[in-house]
């Protein structure tokens, strides 16, 4: 007779007793993040490693721009010609040991290209609406998605980048302005857009906050400015530097990018009516339960319905709920939410509930960590 292996039967055994420690008409969720499943210093590693920049290094010489886009890409960031007709250009590329971005810069100077803008990361409703964001801050829409280099037309101002580890910061205006009288006064405009690189996904980033500390021109000297405050939703950041030195020839801005990380997440469970299930989410419970006709929830909605029940610590951004019985969609329709501090309970009317085994699949982004990237711009004009 067979024997099963110890290893398997004590897996087993652990998993037999897991299941028969949960109360009856209890079920659990099924989770798709590998990420959520590793330990908080773990997650943490790889959150940070996700943030960072990506090393680039070749020895340069004489190539395509099919051959320099090709480099490009191999360190995982998507990166494409935006013409077909560029590909055979060939220019000398200058030898590199720096990061991904340091080589988009590189090869645009090299065969005259410019990079197409990103694709706008949505500032979904997460758990990063920081406090006292006036005072600490401006909330920044940064970009990405995959990099599509494309020739500038020649009578076009040359497109001005400056790489910052994992973040690339293309200005869009530098305007001095002059102003004369008994003594003459300049101020400088600096407009800028801050993008991320392609392998950052844009349902792992949520709200994200730029913060300057300082200003320093070509000299080291140190500049008065202000931040204009830009409407919610912007994608570029606005200084004014005032009492601008004569011979002004460009500074240093320094300060901090604070990004507020997700992790997309997809939680199953089968239940049946009166059941209920559960899942711990970054040490969070998350639950749905199935509530009959005649039955209230504790906010005062009627059956028959599901309670879905999230901490806001955890999944911040609106989760979606989708259920289907015998392959074939519920329709379920949001009827209420009730908000008690750190929780929130959303309810979803269905129609009379069958005696039946229903597929409740959740989708949303789980708040990770806050991520403070170093930012400083050597912006010469």
């Amino acid at each position: 007779m067979p024997t099963m292996p110890l290893q398997s039967f004590a897996s087993t055994l652990v998993l037999l007793v897991g299941l028969s420690l949960l109360p009856a008409g209890e079920v659990n969720f099924t989770q798709s993040s590998p990420l959520l499943a590793l330990s908080e210093m773990q997650r943490s590693q790889q959150v940070q490693a996700r943030m960072a920049a990506t090393p680039l290094a070749w020895p340069g010489g004489r190539m395509t721009a099919a051959e320099a886009v090709t480099l490009l890409s191999a360190s995982g960031n998507a990166t494409v010609l935006a013409d077909p007709a560029d590909a055979v250009k060939v220019a000398q590329v200058p030898p590199l040991a720096g990061d991904y971005w340091q080589g988009v810069i590189a090869v645009c100077g090299a065969f005259g290209l410019n990079v197409e803008p990103g694709e706008a990361f949505e500032q979904v409703e997460d758990n990063g609406l920081y406090p006292n964001r006036e005072n600490s801050g401006t909330a920044l829409v940064t970009t990405g998605g995959p990099v599509v280099l494309r020739a500038f037309l020649a009578e076009s101002p040359r497109p001005l980048y400056v790489a910052c580890g994992a973040i690339l910061a293309e200005v869009k205006t530098f305007d001095v302005h002059h102003r004369k009288g008994a003594i003459t006064n300049r101020s400088v405009d600096v407009r800028l857009s801050l993008r991320m690189e392609p392998r950052v996904q844009p349902m792992q980033i949520g709200t994200t906050l730029v913060t300057w500390s300082s200003v320093e021109d070509a000299l080291g000297r140190r500049l008065s400015w202000s931040s204009a405050v830009g409407p919610w939703q912007s994608d570029v950041n606005a200084l004014t530097l005032s009492e601008v030195p004569e011979n002004f020839s460009g500074c240093t801005l320094v300060g901090e990018l604070l990004v507020q990380t997700l992790e997309p997440v997809t939680l199953s469970a089968t239940v049946r009516p009166g059941d209920k299930a559960r899942a711990s989410l970054l040490g969070q419970e998350v639950s749905l339960q199935l509530i009959g006709e005649g039955e209230t929830t504790a906010s005062g909605q009627r059956g028959p319905g599901f309670i879905l029940s999230v901490p806001t610590a955890v999944l911040g951004a609106r989760p979606k709920l989708a259920v289907s019985l015998g392959g074939q969609p519920v329709k379920i329709n949001s009827q209420g939410t009730n908000w008690s501090g750190v929780r929130v309970e959303f309810f979803y009317r269905a129609p009379k509930l069958l005696d039946g085994d229903y597929v409740a699949t959740l989708t949303g982004q789980a708040a990770m960590q806050q991520v403070v990237l170093l930012l400083l711009l050597v912006v010469v004009v």
